[in-house]
């Protein structure tokens, strides 16, 4: 406006430098109100905090007041819970140590890369170690002790601990424990037994070891029935041995592990 105004721009600047001279005190005042008031407010609650512990002083005070007046009886009760309470911790840090100085002397064959192999490793691992009071940092270093390095490889890369090791403990069950790999990988080994030749015991209680592994696996899971229509492929494998008896076995009927 003042350029406008035919003012030369030297004399604007003048002015505005008189200007800014004019109102400097008063921004220096404005920064001490400022400051007197900051240091008045951190009065105001230093003030308001000492108040506040000594109500809370004197509220704790109150009430062991009161619990001191609670007699006798009050305080020989907390003992005695305190007591149970140790003695329980105490019990469950045993049962850790015990569990603890087991746990490493447990001999376990390692987990193959087979779906067959799954029911024997689940009930082991399970019982042994999945079951048991241990942190899961310990669960998944026995985990990777107890399978093949090429199982091992699959959940190596992951963090020891609970997400960890549960999300390992999901993938294998993803990879191999399926109910519908599990009975397929059994059934393949069944229907794929090598048929025995001649008379030798040594190759017919193997070629027996076999199936009975595989079946008592199926029967485990509930699925015992899928072999029914393999009795006759199976007989055919193991002719010197007689018929009925390997038909119970694969059936499953009564008396046929005792025949």
């Amino acid at each position: 406006m003042k350029l406008d105004s035919g003012v030369s721009p030297r004399e604007v600047r003048q002015w505005k430098k008189d200007k800014k001279n004019v109102f400097f005190p008063f921004i220096q005042g404005k920064e001490k109100i400022v400051e007197v008031l900051s240091a008045k407010q951190r009065q105001k609650d230093d003030e308001n905090e000492r108040k506040n512990w000594e109500a809370k002083r004197e509220r704790e005070e109150r009430v062991t007041r009161e619990r001191q007046q609670q007699g006798k009886e009050f305080w020989e009760e907390k003992f005695r819970a305190e007591l149970r309470v140790a003695e329980q911790k105490l019990e469950m840090e045993s049962t850790v140590k015990a569990t603890y100085a087991k746990l490493p002397k447990l001999i376990v064959t390692l987990f193959e890369e087979n779906s067959s192999d799954w029911v024997r490793f689940e009930n082991i691992f399970v019982t042994q170690v999945h079951s048991r009071p241990i942190s899961d940092e310990d669960k998944f270093g026995y985990l990777l002790e107890m399978v093949v390095p090429k199982v091992r490889e699959q959940i190596s890369n992951l963090k020891p601990g609970t997400l960890g090791y549960k999300t390992a403990w999901e993938r294998l069950q993803r990879e191999y424990g399926q109910t519908k790999l599990v009975v397929n990988a059994h059934m393949d080994e069944i229907i794929n037994l090598t048929p025995v030749k001649g008379k030798s015991f040594d190759k017919v209680r193997d070629f027996y070891g076999r199936l009975s592994k595989n079946y008592d696996a199926l029967q485990t899971l509930g699925e015992e029935d899928m072999l029914r229509g393999f009795v006759m492929t199976t007989l055919k494998k193991l002719p010197q041995v007689k018929p009925t008896l390997l038909e119970l076995t694969i059936t499953g009927k009564s008396g046929a592990r005792k025949n």
